[in-house]
């Protein structure tokens, strides 16, 4: 026997289950919709009997009216009539009783008499008018005893109905259950047969998948095509033996993979702390092109001269300006704590104050928790003289320059910023695409590309710059990881 599609399978259940379904429906909907309209046909016969009572005593009221001289009284008279005759004539067909029957020639008879004593009245025939009056009373009075005495005929025949129509209805129930019985057991039982068809395949693939994750790929179990399997069952056997078959190899590759993966890690990694020993070469050269000897000879005299010349602001500019140099010649390429480059910084800023006087001020603000951060030295230093030179250096007074340290999220947020003339969005762009790591190798190493190349190589690329300008100045952000440490290839 040739195995069928799972798909195959499934569509015929659904489909057999969904006729069977649609025909329980249909036979529901026609017989609810008898119910329905049995119930509406009741419904109607209630109310032509209850209605019965109601047209009668309003009509025997518009008569009354019209002897007391109201308006278009004749006219409703006249409707009323047609109604009671209408109603009259229907009750003898909803309800097949003689009582009924009696009930309409006795209605019709009075409703004669009330049309002709309407006439007599509208055309004042006073003499035949009192005897009609007392026909229509008496008929009137006959009615209302004949409908009384229908009441319990009408009773009688309502529950009749009414019981019928309940025992269909529990019968209908009762086939519904049965039939949704029968087609549950259906789908039941041929559910089962293609979930045990399933199961079982992939009881045995599992245990396979299991003897592969235990590294075992010789004692696989073959499935043997059975003609009771599925299709795709059979088809996801054959592709499971065929990946068994080839897992092995793969394995093997992936190992050789990996082994040639670790060595050019190791090289890519040696790689960087060559590129990393280059950049402190780098740094290191700047330091042995200077003589430092010779330049703190000349500001040493420049500095004896100033005394000597009774130039004390001079004496005072010569010695910081020997500060910060003997300083920054001694910190070029080492690390420091951020604590540390403050000082450095502080010395620079005295400088500046002496050559620009009370023209620019200068704010400092360091977060007591960033002090003890490690960094490369001279990184801020760069970033004032941008300010001073490009920002508030023309100033003839109001300039300010406001250097800040805070912490952010594990990181240190360097910032120095001016009220200077600012900056263009494309001048931003360009220094921002210049300072990108593809870009930092092509420029020079020194000024603001040599402070973010510094931080770039020091931390591993984990350091960047932000750039914001507003209508009048523009402010500098450096970011990089808070660390009390230097990296490993400082320490080596």
């Amino acid at each position: 026997m040739k195995p069928q599609s799972i798909h195959r399978k499934m569509t015929q259940l659904i489909s057999h289950t969904l006729i069977l379904m649609i025909l329980t429906c249909s036979i529901l909907l026609l017989a609810g919709g008898k119910i329905f309209t049995n119930l509406y046909a009741l419904f109607k016969q209630q109310q032509t009997f209850f209605s019965y009572e109601y047209v009668l005593t309003s009509l025997q009221d518009e008569l009354l009216s019209q002897f007391n001289g109201t308006k278009d009284s004749e006219e409703r008279i006249i409707s009323l009539s047609n109604q009671l005759e209408e109603i009259a004539c229907m009750l003898p067909v909803y309800f097949p009783h003689a009582q009924f029957t009696d009930t309409k020639l006795l209605t019709l008879e009075y409703i004669k008499e009330v049309q002709q004593l309407s006439e007599q009245y509208a055309s004042g025939e006073n003499a035949e008018l009192l005897n009609t009056v007392d026909d229509v009373q008496q008929l009137f009075h006959e009615l209302r005893i004949q409908y009384a005495t229908t009441s319990p005929f009408h009773e009688k025949i309502i529950n009749q109905k009414v019981e019928r129509i309940r025992n269909n209805w529990i019968y209908q129930i009762l086939f519904t259950i049965l039939l949704a019985g029968i087609i549950c057991s259906i789908s039941f039982i041929d559910g089962r047969r293609m979930v045990r068809n399933i199961a079982l395949p992939l009881s045995v693939l599992t245990k396979q998948a299991n003897q592969i994750s235990n590294g075992d790929y010789s004692s696989l179990a073959i499935c043997d095509n059975d003609s009771e399997n599925d299709l795709e069952i059979q088809q996801l056997t054959d592709a499971f033996r065929c990946m068994a078959e080839t897992i092995q190899q793969q394995m093997d590759e992936l190992k050789d993979k990996i082994q040639l993966s670790e060595k050019l890690y190791s090289l890519e990694m040696q790689n960087i702390q060559m590129k990393m020993m280059l950049s402190q070469a780098e740094m290191s050269q700047i330091q042995s092109l200077i003589n430092p000897h010779f330049l703190f000879n000349c500001i040493g005299m420049l500095s004896s001269m100033a005394i000597i010349e009774n130039a004390p602001k001079t004496h005072e500019y010569s010695l910081n300006i020997a500060q910060f140099l003997r300083s920054s010649l001694n910190l070029v390429g080492k690390s420091i704590t951020l604590h540390e480059e403050m000082q450095h910084i502080r010395h620079y800023i005295h400088i500046q104050q002496l050559r620009f006087g009370t023209r620019i001020s200068f704010l400092t603000e360091c977060a007591s928790e960033c002090e003890n951060a490690v960094l490369p030295a001279i990184i801020l230093q760069p970033l004032v003289e941008n300010a001073l030179v490009h920002g508030v250096g023309s100033y003839p007074s109001g300039g300010i320059v406001h250097i800040n340290v805070e912490l952010q999220d594990e990181f240190v947020r360097l910032s120095v910023e001016d009220n200077g003339i600012g900056m263009t969005d494309d001048e931003i762009r360009q220094i921002l695409e210049n300072s990108s790591e593809t870009n930092l190798y092509k420029q020079k190493k020194t000024g603001l590309y040599g402070t973010i190349y510094s931080l770039q190589y020091y931390f591993s690329g984990n350091a960047g710059l932000q750039i914001e300008s507003k209508n009048k100045g523009v402010k500098f952000i450096l970011y990089f990881p808070y660390q009390t440490s230097p990296p490993q290839f400082q320490n080596q």
